[in-house]
């Protein structure tokens, strides 16, 4: 099968970067990036001018105007290839394959997580420019026209169907794949024994969640520390450990591997690569119902499931795993099967590919996305 991939960035993106290099070995797979034209950008900017740069920046991507230019970059591409593909690939629902009237190259979407999903869970991630009605229709008819959707989590899949009414036999829950390399082994003897989180945003990962649990847990002298790797926080307590941003990937194994267990205290988070790391690593993860990663969850089998902003809740996790050196070590060994069974990308892509190739064989016309002018 003859595949082309479309993305913003050539690079960036580790996970995308994964999935592409396995797609590689069950299909013949082109990569494009796309950008606006130098005038767009322009009238883009201009349209999206707002004075708080955060919600300019969130703009810029998330309008009408930016969807609808997209789009006809993308169709100007497919009609300068002068090869034959069977299927193209895109990886978000912010702009479309261009404006057909007829029959034209089938495609297929992966994504995250939806609009809709963030418009009802995390509204910073939704500026006022996607609530028009016109970009509804752009977003829904993006889904609905797809040869097939991939979602990364089950709500992502539900959103498809129940949020955007694409027929339930064009969606499929794939998973998402790990970006370390996968290990499973015994608990390293720790003098300073630790709890470990990894992520930089602080409101929306929950992080004060997890500090208060952290020194609720510490209320009974619990010789026990907890390292953040990411966030710049200011914390007033020796025995929480603030590492800042760690981008060496050597050095976030070995926070893995010496970890007792992984924590995820999410108020959202659609699908953080984190949570798969950890579990890959045979680190025993506790994440709470606002993480996507709760699905790869069993719980007490592999880590633990909590209720987001309860800290009382996260803080008998925590106990849990802390007095219960036979727990953790029976978890490693279910956390690392659970990556290595379902969660590599080398399966996700597999799993892609066999789905394209059996929709393409269905005897059905596909018709791409009409952006109306």
């Amino acid at each position: 099968m003859k595949l082309l991939a479309i993305r913003r960035h050539l690079k960036g993106g580790l996970r995308r970067q994964q999935l592409l290099q396995y797609l590689e070995k069950y299909a013949e797979l082109d990569i494009v990036a796309i950008d606006l034209a130098p005038i767009n950008k322009i009238i883009n900017y201009i349209l999206c001018f707002h004075a708080r740069k955060f919600l300019w920046r969130e703009r810029l991507r998330k309008n009408v105007y930016y969807f609808r230019s997209m789009s006809m970059q993308v169709k100007k591409v497919l009609d300068a290839q002068s090869k034959q593909y069977d299927a193209v690939l895109f990886f978000e629902g912010l702009f479309g394959p261009g404006t057909y009237k007829g029959p034209g190259i089938p495609y297929a979407v992966y994504e995250d997580t939806t609009a809709m999903v963030c418009r009802r869970e995390w509204q910073p991630w939704v500026p006022d420019t996607m609530n028009s009605q016109k970009y509804l229709f752009l977003e829904k008819n993006f889904y609905q026209k797809a040869l097939v959707n991939f979602g990364a989590v089950e709500k992502t899949k539900k959103s498809f169907i129940n949020d955007y009414h694409v027929d339930a036999s064009k969606v499929y829950n794939v998973g998402m794949g790990c970006n370390l390399p996968l290990n499973q082994s015994e608990e390293k003897e720790n003098d300073r024994p630790y709890f470990l989180f990894v992520g930089y945003e602080i409101e929306r990962k929950g992080l004060c969640t997890l500090i208060n649990a952290f020194k609720k847990l510490r209320v009974n002298k619990h010789e026990v520390f907890l390292k953040l790797a990411g966030p710049e926080i200011d914390v007033d307590d020796d025995h929480v450990i603030v590492t800042g941003p760690i981008k060496n990937q050597e050095k976030m194994i070995q926070l893995y591997d010496h970890a007792m267990a992984f924590i995820m205290p999410s108020i959202f988070d659609p699908v953080p690569s984190a949570v798969l790391e950890a579990l890959g690593r045979g680190v025993p993860t506790i994440v709470s119902d606002g993480c996507g990663g709760a699905e790869y969850i069993q719980q007490g089998e592999n880590g633990f499931v909590f209720e987001k902003n309860n800290e009382d809740d996260l803080m008998r996790y925590l106990q849990i795993i802390l007095e219960n050196k036979n727990l953790r070590q029976t978890m490693r060994k279910k956390a690392y099967e659970t990556v290595r069974n379902n969660f590599s990308w080398d399966l996700i892509a597999a799993k892609m590919i066999q789905i394209i190739e059996e929709k393409l064989n269905q005897d059905h016309d596909h018709f791409l996305l009409r952006v109306e002018k």
